[in-house]
């Protein structure tokens, strides 16, 4: 890169980092020489900005209570108004809360704000709860929303007469419930009695033949009496 009045910048950078020759530096030399108002002076450095001690950050601020504790103050405003909605206030947080916002009447429109936003509970039974429940096999009368459980108890044999007969009033008058059943009927599988083939292979027959004949046994028992006998006898003369 050729060395003039637009490209000195880049020398001048190049030389802080370190990556001119020996040959460039004395070029970049005389020409600042021949060129006094370009010469920064002796900076070594890029220029720098001193790191300062920075905006002061309450991290304490960020530890917020459910519901809140102590006094209320324009930070935790709003938890204190969520807290009186909800009842979780004490009479001395009521009580304080009150006189806070008598003293800042600026803020007693937010306040009737967040109160018109709360959303009371309310119990809204469900209409239909007891058909939610499901036995099986289905009890009562048939209906769409069991339509399955009563085609397979039909399939199974498990309903009454009345129950099949409202079965087959229901899926009479719909061709979607006709199809619904052709095809519950078509997946079932019928039980197939299943016969080894091969069955007398398995019984044995013969004479079964012990290992040790009558006399022996009886020998045996004698033995192991006559034994016992004269081991009490010998620990009875000790």
């Amino acid at each position: 890169m050729k060395l003039d009045r637009t490209t000195y910048e880049a020398w001048l950078l190049d030389r802080i980092e370190g990556r001119l020759t020996p040959d460039q530096e004395r070029e970049l030399a005389a020409f600042l020489l021949a060129n006094p108002d370009l010469d920064p002076g002796d900076q070594d450095e890029l220029p720098r900005v001193d790191a300062g001690p920075g905006p002061a950050f309450d991290k304490e601020f960020l530890k917020q209570d459910l519901p809140p504790t102590g006094a209320p103050d324009l930070r935790n405003l709003d938890l204190f108004l969520v807290a009186r909605m909800e009842g979780d206030l004490s009479a001395q947080q009521e009580a304080a809360l009150t006189a806070f916002l008598m003293e800042r009447p600026e803020l007693d429109l937010e306040a009737r704000r967040m109160a018109a936003a709360h959303v009371p509970a309310d119990h809204l039974p469900y209409p239909s709860e007891v058909d939610l429940r499901r036995t099986i096999p289905p009890v009562g009368m048939p209906d769409r929303h069991r339509l399955t459980d009563f085609l397979i108890a039909a399939e199974e044999g498990d309903l009454t007469a009345e129950q099949q007969a409202g079965l087959n009033a229901l899926v009479a008058g719909d061709a979607s419930l006709r199809r619904e059943r052709a095809l519950v009927h078509a997946v079932r599988i019928h039980p197939e009695a299943m016969v080894f083939p091969d069955k007398d292979s398995l019984r044995k027959g013969g004479r079964v033949v012990p290992l040790w004949s009558r006399t022996v046994v009886r020998w045996s028992v004698a033995a192991s009496i006559a034994l016992l006998l004269g081991l009490g006898w010998t620990l009875l003369q000790q």
